[in-house]
């Protein structure tokens, strides 16, 4: 697998058209995580709201901090990524197939409960 640039990322989450399906952010979510696990920035918490991180990147990006992210919303494993990411395309089925009556099914109760859909 080749792991993208910043530059890279940057430039194809500027791509509108990029994001037709599903899967594409699928795609951009794990491009990013596997570049920050292949590149390791430097993970700040905010001080003043301790649920925000920050990455700041290394020189060769001249020291770029990203937006704040939220960690109760964030998965940063591109493996639980990936799987949570396939947990959510089973929920949005079983809501396409069985309608309104999917919220009486006790998993996704529990699924919806956990938050994970929020991720």
């Amino acid at each position: 697998m080749t792991i993208p640039t910043l530059g890279d990322l940057q430039t194809s989450v500027q791509d509108r058209a990029a994001f037709e399906a599903l899967d594409d952010y699928l795609k951009v979510g794990a491009a990013f995580l596997n570049f920050i696990q292949a590149s390791p920035p430097t993970r700040i918490v905010s001080p003043s709201q301790t649920n925000y991180l920050f990455y700041q990147y290394d020189q060769a990006y001249g020291h770029k901090i990203t937006r704040p992210l939220n960690h109760h919303l964030f998965i940063e494993s591109p493996d639980d990524f990936n799987r949570a990411f396939e947990r959510f395309v089973t929920f949005l089925a079983d809501l396409k197939k069985h309608g309104a009556g999917a919220a009486e099914n006790q998993n996704q109760k529990r699924y919806v409960a956990a938050g994970e859909v929020n991720k």
